[in-house]
């Protein structure tokens, strides 16, 4: 779109993933990309952007009043912000809908959980399932799951108390960055699909999502970064709460990969051991006698 209507370069606010999207985008369509990331940001996600040739500044202020100022002068200089509700960008998040009916052979999950910061993912899925229901391909959309962190939930706690506007957290503590956006802009709207879809909200501690975090690894093999664990940290409670049926079709969506954001791993996980070469043998025939690696540590059965 950038392209089409001539803008002299396509930018974005991000805390990591939607920058480095763009910025390999905008490489790929040769348009200049500049990038401004809130401080904190992991150094993974800002290497992504640099390496496709973004101009990247990190900005010492709250992410919304970025959002606000980037968009003001943004707007003034030509530049193509893509942002939360930025059309063409809900237009695109929207396939990931149109994606899962056609792998599940047109037919729709009982429930779809997506992990969210500002809310315009969230939103362009359920729009994508909406579109599929009005064209006949799907008899009845997903129930929705909007999850969050504990230490930055606005969006979860407001449905909580049953309000129709999102009381903005102005302090998020979580290891999940991808997800802090302590204003979600859409986050009202958040709120009425997750009436609509007669869907829930759920948010999970750091601890649950490290431990999910090492569950996807170790049973799927999929790595993906705190705030894409949050899903898998949630589903789990919802099933062990009664909201998700053991029997139910869930479908998580698994945002970003954990190579870009490893020091809350790191900070956990066990250091490899230092063996002589006379070790090697003792050390395989332990850990071939060895349990599995960790999993979930509740002894509930759930449903895969």
């Amino acid at each position: 779109m950038a392209l089409e209507i001539g803008a002299g370069a396509v930018g974005c606010v991000s805390s990591g993933n939607m920058a480095a999207s763009l910025a390999a985008y905008a490489a790929r369509g040769g348009v200049k990309c500049l990038i401004l990331m809130p401080r904190g940001t992991p150094p993974g996600k800002v290497a992504q952007a640099i390496v496709c040739g973004a101009e990247v500044a990190v900005v010492d202020a709250p992410y919304p009043e970025i959002c606000l100022e980037a968009l003001r002068a943004g707007g003034e200089l030509g530049v193509y912000m893509v942002h939360n509700d930025a059309p063409m960008r809900v237009e695109g998040q929207k396939t990931i809908s149109y994606e899962i009916a056609e792998q599940l052979g047109w037919a729709a999950p009982d429930w779809v959980i997506v992990p969210t910061s500002s809310a315009g993912n969230f939103s362009a899925i359920w729009k994508g399932w909406w579109e599929l229901g009005e064209l006949g391909l799907v008899e009845e959309p997903p129930r929705m799951g909007l999850v969050q962190a504990e230490g930055n939930a606005p969006i979860v706690r407001s449905f909580t108390k049953n309000l129709d506007y999102v009381e903005p957290n102005r302090e998020p503590r979580t290891i999940a960055s991808a997800i802090a956006n302590p204003d979600p802009p859409s986050g009202r709207r958040a709120l009425r699909i997750l009436r609509e879809s007669k869907g829930y909200a759920e948010m999970a501690s750091d601890e649950e999502i490290l431990e999910a975090q090492r569950a996807l690894a170790s049973r799927e093999g999929i790595f993906a970064e705190p705030a894409a664990a949050v899903p898998v940290a949630c589903a789990k409670k919802l099933v062990e709460r009664g909201v998700i049926d053991p029997d139910e079709r869930v479908v998580l969506i698994i945002t970003g990969a954990g190579i870009k954001d490893i020091d809350p791993i790191l900070s956990k996980a066990r250091r490899p051991l230092e063996l002589s070469l006379d070790e090697v043998r003792p050390f395989l025939e332990g850990a071939m006698r060895a349990p599995s690696p960790l999993q979930f540590s509740s002894t509930k059965t759930t449903s895969d």
